[in-house]
């Protein structure tokens, strides 16, 4: 069903975009946009489609003004001095805020708009192709109907999920930097295919499909991972000599500690903004 909540985007690289087209495949009303790129709003007020599904705001203020929800897609570094720079705007018109800064704790929002209902959201980048999976959970004056505003934007991206924050630091390592995990293993597979022979269109292309076709099989088969290893790796087969070199090398503990890592990582950005005071 067609919404006709007014959101606003504050930001429009790849996260905002995502969200963005996502949003206004499903809103009866333009999805306000505004960044400080010229070059970036530029698409949206030339193209007729794009121009017929977005509003270029003239500055963040006019954003916070005319939308009723607004996604918080700049960088988390930037996003303190966008917060104090509109906070008058913001606590006068109080739209429901709905932060992706990945590491920005609900903590930043009580003490520098106190009363303003925020949700913090942590997306990853396969909104792009709308198979994301993202994670909310509640500000402090956040009502169950922001929640559903919350969770029908994402919705559109791919699948929502609800959680405590003191595990966003989690779903940070594995869900939001996940692809880049993959995309990093996909690469490693791609040179060496090279490195064997296939001209790289053959390598891209065997790689993705073998990407795209595990993992269809692994959602669709709802089997537990290490038994798929199973099924693939045959004893004394080409699969188990692969991965007997994986063992030697510690493969599976080196991936296992740079997830822990991107966690720690995430905490310590969170541990910034929670002790600081204004």
């Amino acid at each position: 069903m067609r919404t006709k909540f007014s959101f606003g985007i504050l930001g429009f690289g790849n996260m905002g975009k995502a969200l963005g087209t996502a949003a206004a495949a499903e809103s009866s009303r333009k999805i306000q946009v505004y960044d400080t790129r010229a070059s970036v709003l530029k698409p949206l007020r030339t193209h007729p489609k794009l121009k017929r599904q977005f509003r270029v705001c003239g500055s963040a203020a006019e954003l916070f003004t005319h939308a009723e929800a607004v996604v918080l897609a700049v960088k988390p570094q930037d996003l303190r001095a966008v917060l104090r720079a509109e906070s008058g705007c913001i606590l006068e018109r109080k739209p429901l805020l709905i932060s992706i800064a990945a590491g920005i704790p609900l903590s930043l929002f009580t003490r520098e708009l106190p009363g303003v209902r925020v949700v913090r959201a942590m997306p990853n980048l396969p909104a792009q192709v709308r198979n994301s999976v993202t994670f909310l959970c509640a500000g402090r004056h956040a009502r169950k109907k922001d929640m559903e505003c919350a969770r029908r934007l994402f919705s559109a991206a791919g699948e929502v999920w609800v959680m405590r924050e003191s595990l966003l630091d989690s779903v940070t390592a594995v869900s939001g930097s996940g692809p880049g995990y993959v995309f990093y293993f996909m690469h490693c597979m791609y040179e060496e295919a090279v490195r064997m022979g296939m001209t790289r269109a053959q390598a891209r292309r065997t790689v993705l499909e073998t990407f795209l076709g595990a993992g269809r099989l692994a959602k669709a088969s709802g089997t537990q991972f290490d038994r798929l290893v199973a099924q693939v790796a045959s004893p004394k087969g080409t699969t188990e000599a692969a991965f007997a070199e994986f063992r030697k090398g510690k493969l599976k503990d080196t991936i296992q500690r740079g997830i822990r890592r991107a966690a720690a990582r995430a905490a310590e950005l969170s541990r910034v903004y929670t002790k600081e005071r204004a």
